[in-house]
């Protein structure tokens, strides 16, 4: 086999692998339908080809219906640490409440895969540190999982024996995802620190929040409620990270986290300092930044 141009429907589609045979026909002027293209060699659809076919119009999209659904599979498949880069720059740059809701929204569909090209690891850290300290019982402790996404938290604490969750988030097409991984007993959206937390105070043995208090997400004061949300004698698991950009909100989180402490409101069981916690995406950073797990209890 070898790289050849195929002519279909009047347009050229590079770098698909044919058959000797049907490039040497394809070389002499012949036409090789997009039909035929894809029974032959179905698996060597790539990026190019599909950019290439959105130019060769209704005729085209006639012979190209039945490989049309393999686009997203296509396109996920192409993407890379610069486009994710991209992304996670995007979402952290000072916009509007409606503006990030609505990103997220429509970042959903790609969401999980991008933190493994990020190579993020807040849930998974989270979760290791969490479940290391936890005494009581698994199977009966009642998860508040803050910020819930796609459902990352809760997929991990599962397979550590938690089976009773409830998500609360922003974006009703990341808990369209949580939804359907049939998790959680019940999903509520809200938009924290505009809205007080949809949940009646002391009524879960843990509150779990990963990935959200950054700058120009979770504002610090809701820290308090997620305090107020878990029973005496709970666990709040928290992360952040530590960057250029966060430095200044890290800081302000630590100073709360103490002060709710000196308040007598919980005690720290941990913080634990991840070095690898996922890729730079700033210019101006390289390989990891470092990440934080803490872990209070309420007293």
């Amino acid at each position: 086999m070898g790289e050849s141009s195929v002519r279909a429907g009047g347009g050229i589609h590079t770098w698909l692998c044919l058959p000797l045979q049907d490039t040497a026909a394809v070389a002499q002027g012949a036409t090789i339908s997009p039909t035929k293209v894809d029974a032959i060699m179905p698996a060597t659809r790539t990026f190019e080809i599909v950019k290439d076919a959105a130019g060769d119009k209704i005729a085209f999209y006639n012979s190209w219906a039945e490989n049309y659904d393999q686009v997203d599979a296509i396109m996920a498949a192409t993407r890379t640490l610069e486009i994710v880069k991209d992304l996670f720059v995007s979402v952290h740059k000072d916009a509007s409440v409606g503006d990030k809701i609505a990103f997220y929204n429509s970042w959903a569909e790609n969401y999980d895969q991008d933190a493994v090209i990020l190579d993020f690891s807040a849930p998974i850290q989270a979760v290791n540190r969490l479940t290391s300290n936890f005494t009581g019982d698994r199977e009966a402790a009642v998860v508040l999982d803050v910020a819930c996404g796609t459902g990352m938290v809760a997929k991990q604490m599962k397979t550590h024996g938690f089976g009773h969750f409830v998500g609360i988030d922003g974006s009703e097409g990341m808990m369209e995802l949580a939804r359907k991984t049939g998790l959680y007993q019940d999903l509520r959206q809200c938009i924290m620190g505009v809205e007080p937390l949809p949940v009646q105070w002391g009524s879960f043995d843990v509150v779990v929040i990963t990935g959200a208090l950054s700058l120009g997400h979770v504002p610090v004061p809701v820290v308090r409620e997620l305090c107020k949300a878990a029973k005496p004698g709970g666990y709040i698991c928290m992360t952040t990270r530590l960057d250029d950009e966060n430095a200044e909100y890290k800081a302000a989180l630590e100073s709360e986290l103490k002060r709710m402490e000196d308040e007598g409101l919980w005690r720290r069981v941990e913080v634990t300092e991840v070095k690898e916690w996922e890729k730079a995406v700033n210019e101006h950073e390289e390989g990891y930044i470092t990440g934080f797990v803490y872990l209070y209890k309420t007293i």
